[in-house]
């Protein structure tokens, strides 16, 4: 009698040791992040921590999925391992070495293949004091700066239809003469471009 009461306590513990729920709310606002887990039928666990990845924050919408552990099968305070949401996380979209970042509004980033995709629900922005682009750079939209534009190299416009580029019709235009309607040649423009 008292070897089975030992196994099952033992074998109680066990079983409390993972457990899988919902998270209802998360306070984000401490140190670490803190949830309140509904766990099987109606035990609910308050400020269960939610350790993250040096790096790596999320909060998990509502009713969002958990696996959570209680160390020595202690409930009274356990850790979430991990929140997955099977509802918003894109399908069939990865082969095998992909990785992609993803939220509940339609935002992705995911790197394939060598090269990485950043898919957006509205808007991108960078909010750095300077960008640097090593490569080429392909805009199928429009570019609308507020600030001037600066080029160390030729900037040719029109570029399916015009051949010239900026610093070649400057070149012309600075060295063009023309016959005046009475007779001489002109000089070249008293301003040049």
């Amino acid at each position: 009698m008292i070897m089975r009461d030992l196994i099952n306590a033992a074998y109680n513990k066990i079983r409390n040791i993972l457990a899988r729920g919902r998270v209802q709310l998360t306070n984000d606002s401490k140190g670490v992040q803190l949830a309140q887990v509904t766990l099987m039928a109606d035990e609910v666990s308050d400020d269960m921590d939610h350790p993250q990845e040096y790096g790596f924050t999320s909060l998990a919408p509502g009713d969002s999925e958990c696996l959570a552990a209680f160390f020595a099968g202690e409930r009274e305070h356990g850790t979430i391992l991990t929140i997955f949401n099977r509802s918003v996380r894109p399908k069939a979209i990865l082969a095998v070495g992909d990785v992609m970042l993803y939220d509940n509004r339609g935002n992705q980033i995911l790197i394939k293949n060598g090269e990485l995709f950043i898919k957006h629900a509205t808007k991108v922005t960078i909010d750095a004091p300077s960008i640097e682009i090593k490569g080429n750079a392909h805009i199928t939209g429009h570019l609308d700066v507020d600030g001037y534009i600066k080029s160390k190299s030729d900037i040719t416009d029109n570029s399916a239809t015009n051949t010239r580029s900026m610093a070649g019709m400057r070149s012309q235009y600075n060295t063009h003469t023309h016959q005046e309607h009475d007779g001489p040649s002109t000089g070249n423009p008293s301003n040049s471009m």
